[in-house]
């Protein structure tokens, strides 16, 4: 029963690397060859693509004189999903270490089982798991509809496609680390647990022989060892993960900028329903792969706490020195630790960032409203203006004549 929890984050893991193979983003193999390969080909269609793209060689239509701001997102949102296709690509082909992770938590699962005898709750880790692979399933299922409703009501399939693809791109990297996080959330809640009962143990055997107390010192070592691995492991999801989450933050608040623009300018002009309903179901997507991680991180964080306060409370008022002395380490240790994940060692992955980013990207858009409006107003009026001066100078020719 201790390893079923590992079991099913390998096997979900396993799932999301297999998608990705299929989608040929990765080899199937970790041979230079086939890395070569799946790297050149990735430029090659990167290249094409953005060369089709930068021609504007399709049915989209803009007023450059009296619109620009349209045309500028328009490349802007392109080149960030371009260049985050690029750059998770090439971690993914040459510097993903998702099976080194995989082995570290096997360790910290089997030190925790072996020597806490801690049996770990399954039904926690498997509901987590779903978790992610219902987001999954709901991100691509949104994407691919609305792709297809957009490919039958406008000429743009192969713009459609590649955006399609891209984002398949993004979607997996994303849900691979958001299962890496809420492993790391598992071991925080059998951490806690196991302390607990640690904790249970020594205060019924206050008064019981000094072997059972010295058992309770081991598990305590344990536990101490436990949190240094478990360290270890946040660190290398962060060295893994830490240029595609950048470009990842980026591409997101680029995308929940500008399609809240896009809705209400398309809603203006043409009154562009599928293009609101991409909008909507983009916004939608973006903030459920976004609010997951930020959740699981803020809930590691509070277990953190908590783990520490339960052994600073009981290191006070011990009449044994030596267990006193144990207990006021690891509570100095967890004291100079905190459990935030960092993006590019910048910016933390909690709630306060989600706010944060939820708050920019909402006044990003409101400027981006306000300055397409003045812009636009000020063009019609100097529009106006030229047609009136015209018509005035018909009419004194034609008075003077």
């Amino acid at each position: 029963m201790g390893y079923v929890s590992v079991k099913v984050h390998n096997s979900a893991l396993r799932i999301i690397q297999l998608l990705m193979c299929l989608a040929l983003i990765v080899p199937p193999r970790p041979y230079p060859q086939l890395r070569l390969l799946y790297t050149g080909a990735m430029l090659v269609y990167l290249g094409l693509i953005f060369r089709w793209r930068i021609a504007f060689n399709y049915t989209v239509d803009y007023d450059r004189l009296n619109d620009p701001l349209s045309y500028v997102l328009d490349l802007v949102n392109f080149m960030a999903l371009v260049v985050s296709h690029m750059v998770v690509s090439f971690e993914l082909i040459w510097q993903n270490r998702s099976n080194q992770i995989e082995k570290q938590f096997s360790h910290i699962q089997h030190v925790l089982c072996e020597r806490t005898g801690h049996k770990l709750n399954t039904r926690s880790n498997r509901l987590k798991t779903n978790i992610v692979f219902i987001l999954l399933l709901l991100r691509v299922l949104m994407l691919l509809g609305t792709t297809v409703y957009n490919n039958s009501r406008a000429n743009t399939s192969l713009l459609l496609i590649s955006n399609f693809y891209s984002q398949i791109v993004l979607i997996l990297r994303c849900n691979e680390f958001t299962l890496h996080s809420a492993f790391v959330l598992t071991i925080y809640q059998e951490l806690h647990d196991a302390a607990s009962s640690v904790i249970l143990k020594l205060e019924s055997s206050r008064y019981e022989t000094w072997s059972l107390r010295r058992l309770a010192l081991k598990h305590i070592a344990t536990l101490q060892q436990l949190h240094l691995l478990l360290w270890q492991i946040q660190r290398d999801i962060e060295r893994n993960f830490e240029r595609s989450l950048v470009m990842l933050m980026l591409k997101y608040f680029i995308d929940t900028s500008v399609l809240p623009y896009w809705a209400y300018v398309k809603k203006i002009h043409t009154n562009n329903v599928p293009m609101q309903i991409w909008c909507l179901t983009e916004e939608l997507g973006i903030l459920l792969e976004i609010s997951i991680p930020c959740w699981f991180w803020t809930r590691c964080e509070q277990l953190q706490r908590k783990f520490r306060a339960v052994f600073h409370v009981i290191s006070v008022d011990r009449r044994n020195e030596q267990l006193n002395t144990a207990l006021l380490r690891i509570s100095a240790q967890l004291g100079q630790e905190s459990c935030q994940f960092r993006v590019g060692g910048l910016v933390p992955i909690n709630n306060n960032m989600l706010g944060k980013f939820l708050f920019g990207v909402l006044s990003y858009t409101l400027i981006c409203i306000q300055f397409w409006i003045t812009y636009t107003v000020k063009t019609r009026g100097d529009a106006e203006v030229d047609e009136t001066s015209v018509e005035q100078s018909r009419l004194n020719k034609t008075h003077t004549s």
